[in-house]
């Protein structure tokens, strides 16, 4: 059953195996799909893929730790133009860098962000985010 982290205390997450544990991000836009329908549908989805990843993954590898950060509604774009609150692109990278930096400080290896309903230009955010952690990472082995 994976784990929520604002349901964690700081000593369970102190705990966590750090090779095999995996942190799931989720992001998404908070837009609108209608009137029939939450503008925070999206980020639901995100969440969902999210929470099945981390089961299948401890379903499948014995051992492996998925655990769910918080949800963040943020989107670099969105697909409607009447209730949507995007932000630009660099907040949502640093957003990522920010996270995924003080995982990796603490020895955490494997970060995962799901987007509900990706943009071009939020994966190019999401990837960005990919290499600079990946950059980081690198550089600070060994010290």
């Amino acid at each position: 059953m994976p784990r929520w982290l604002e349901r964690m205390t700081a000593d369970e997450i102190e705990a966590l195996p750090r090779g095999t544990t995996v942190i799931f991000f989720p992001v998404a836009a908070l837009e609108d799909h209608g009137p029939h329908l939450p503008v925070g549908l999206a980020l639901d989805e995100a969440e969902t893929l999210c929470r099945m990843a981390a089961e299948r993954l401890e379903a499948e590898s014995k051992g492996w730790i998925g655990v769910i950060a918080p949800r963040a509604p943020l989107a670099v774009e969105t697909n409607t133009t009447s209730w949507a609150f995007p932000v630009r692109g660099y907040v949502l990278r640093d957003y990522l860098v920010d996270l995924g930096w003080t995982w990796m400080r603490q020895g955490f290896r494997w970060l995962v962000c799901f987007s509900g309903k990706p943009t071009a230009r939020q994966r190019v955010a999401i990837e960005e985010a990919g290499r600079i952690l990946y950059r980081r990472g690198r550089s600070n082995r060994g010290r």
